[in-house]
């Protein structure tokens, strides 16, 4: 039986930049993909094991991402903060005997809790 797995994650590594505006920050960031794949594909394994990266975790694409948030004020000291972020990626990964194209584009909310020291 054939299966193809992207085991632990479709994990995007972004560096980020915030603009702060009056009502609301925006953020903005690039980065890449790190994926670790599993896979059986016309009777042949490819188990996940190597990479370029530590425990079977290899760098596969670009990403990018922008998102809007805000933070509200609890306390003198605490703070909420809420945020919408869209994600784009694209992974080439290894599959038995070959390579898979897996394209990613998500909506992520976000809720933080936050202290000012």
């Amino acid at each position: 039986m054939d299966n193809f797995e992207i085991t632990h994650g479709f994990n995007i590594i972004t560096i980020n930049r915030v603009f702060e505006k009056t009502w609301f920050d925006l953020r903005v960031g690039a980065g890449l993909v790190a994926a670790h794949t599993e896979s059986t594909v016309r009777s042949l394994e490819k188990n996940g094991h190597g990479g370029s990266l530590y425990a079977g975790y290899r760098l596969t694409g670009p990403a990018i991402i922008a998102g809007a948030g805000r933070s509200f004020a609890v306390s003198k000291h605490l703070f909420i903060a809420a945020e919408a972020q869209l994600s784009a990626a694209w992974a080439r990964v290894p599959v038995a005997d070959g390579n898979a194209n897996a394209p990613n584009i998500a909506l992520h909310g976000l809720l933080g809790l936050g202290y000012l020291f």
